[in-house]
């Protein structure tokens, strides 16, 4: 998967980092993944398909400033997360789902 769909993959880049105009949707894809853990019914299963991603988000956002992590994290909406759960499930962005093709 690469574009939308591998949006991740930045991360298996040494010189990846966190940016102030990305940080709001890294610390909900973060959120997202903690949660998806949180419900896994097999850790094995989500440690094998996102531990790789996990673990250097949390690294890079560590990074920032607290007050640049709080500000961005009290931007994030309910939309975010719902692009993000499609992204990581494989699945079009909510805005497009559903829509015919033109």
């Amino acid at each position: 998967n690469n574009g939308y769909f591998g949006f991740l993959l930045c991360l298996l880049c040494e010189n990846a980092v966190s940016v102030p105009s990305k940080l709001r949707m890294q610390i909900a894809t973060l959120h997202v993944l903690e949660e998806m853990k949180d419900g896994a019914t097999d850790e094995q299963e989500w440690g094998d398909r996102f531990s790789w991603a996990y673990f250097p988000l949390q690294v890079i956002i560590q990074k920032r400033q607290k007050a640049e992590i709080a500000t961005a994290t009290t931007a994030i909406t309910d939309s975010d997360y719902a692009v993000i759960k499609a992204a990581l499930n494989g699945q079009p962005p909510p805005v497009l789902a559903g829509r015919q093709p033109q």
